[in-house]
């Protein structure tokens, strides 16, 4: 269930693509092809956070972003389950336009993406996280390769602590760690190669986290004990 923690996850991103290099440019000096990521939680409640005054949740980067950036209190998602909400981030669509009607539908092959477009206009694409579309193998007509995205580390569902994620289509292998750490790592990377290659990009990151069954490492843990 995405809920609409999509709210913030879409301000995020689209703020975060025009800050990447420095302060938001002004109009005279905004790059034609600005980058855009775009982060999105698993099943995270608007009121998850503390900007939202949760009484015990610490979200102290998202409590900043929510107040240097754009808050958009009104912004609701186009589903309240999980695959229907990214397809529809994806193609920008109604689920009932586009056929995926509940969680563990696959996207359709027709579908047109933001990625497709944005590819076409020479940007790099980049999924990194959750998919639930489809299988991301490589030969899957619905895997993030298939709907544009040039390269990623992807998971066909749920996944925590040392997730198992396919690279570019390949056999799925598991990687040691938290799976949010893992994310924005590999984020990191992807950014510094299109920096280097001069290269705009648009970049989804799709955290496994907070979606139940709940884990944590011993150190975020202990800040709730």
């Amino acid at each position: 269930m995405m809920r609409s923690f999509l709210l913030l996850s879409l301000q995020s991103g689209l703020l975060l693509g025009l800050v990447l290099n420095g302060n938001v440019a002004s109009a005279e000096n905004r790059p034609t092809h600005p980058n855009i990521v775009l982060m999105m939680g698993d099943d995270h409640g608007w009121d998850e956070t503390g900007y939202n005054g949760h009484p015990w949740l610490k979200t102290p980067v998202l409590d900043q972003m929510a107040a240097s950036g754009l808050r958009l209190d009104r912004f609701y998602s186009a589903h309240p389950t999980c695959s229907p909400t990214r397809g529809s981030v994806l193609t920008g669509r109604h689920p009932n336009r586009y056929g995926t009607f509940e969680p563990n539908y696959s996207i359709r092959p027709q579908e047109i993406t933001i990625a497709q477009l944005l590819k076409a206009a020479g940007y790099r694409c980049a999924h990194i996280g959750k998919w639930h579309l489809g299988p991301v193998k490589i030969d899957s007509p619905t895997s993030p390769g298939s709907m544009g995205f040039d390269e990623w580390l992807s998971h066909d569902n749920f996944f925590e602590l040392d997730p198992v994620l396919s690279r570019n289509g390949a056999e799925p292998q598991k990687i040691k760690g938290e799976s949010s750490e893992i994310l924005i790592e590999e984020a990191i990377h992807f950014v510094e190669r299109s920096r280097k290659q001069q290269t705009p990009f648009f970049l989804v990151i799709w955290f496994g986290s907070p979606h139940e069954p709940y884990s944590g490492l011993p150190a975020d843990l202990a800040l709730y004990d």
